[in-house]
């Protein structure tokens, strides 16, 4: 194959939904273009002497939204070893995943190609985000990082 190396850092396989999950539809993409594509679970990253791998997998994937892949090959890849990674996995915002965002920056340190930037992940919630667009959302007030909706109506400035 002379395409490229794609690896995705996803939540485990038999739980995603191919039929409505965004990773599995860009790893089709890719593959449909020959490029290679691989999977790696957030608990197999792991540095050692400045090298950060993980087990991969690589896929061959189908149409078939039951029987979407099949592994072809798996083995320890440092992450510099392919063209791009993708971190697609949903936090929860545990210590886990932030590890694995200081990880990723160890490896794009090393040379390794992050596409979504470790620190950007990390640190930018999607769930606080709209609050830096106000005049584009609706009026939440934000507690301990709980979002509550409040009525239009609702006058908070007095």
């Amino acid at each position: 194959m002379s395409g490229m190396k794609f690896a995705f850092i996803v939540d485990p396989l038999d739980k995603l939904k191919a039929c409505k999950d965004s990773s599995i539809a860009m790893m089709r993409e890719a593959a449909a273009r020959g490029h290679a594509v691989y999977t790696i679970q957030r608990p197999t990253l792991a540095a050692r002497d400045g090298v950060v791998s993980a087990r991969a997998q690589r896929l061959a994937l189908a149409a078939d939204d039951q029987d979407w892949y099949r592994v072809e090959a798996e083995s320890i890849e440092p992450l510099t070893a392919f063209d791009a990674v993708l971190m697609r996995q949903d936090p929860p915002f545990d210590f886990e995943y932030v590890a694995a965002t200081w990880l990723l920056e160890r490896a794009q340190a090393a040379g390794a190609t992050v596409w979504n930037d470790p620190r950007a992940i990390r640190d930018h919630s999607e769930k606080v985000a709209s609050s830096s667009l106000p005049s584009s959302s609706p009026p939440h007030w934000w507690r301990a990082m709980r979002a509550i909706s409040m009525p239009s109506s609702t006058n908070w400035a007095t």
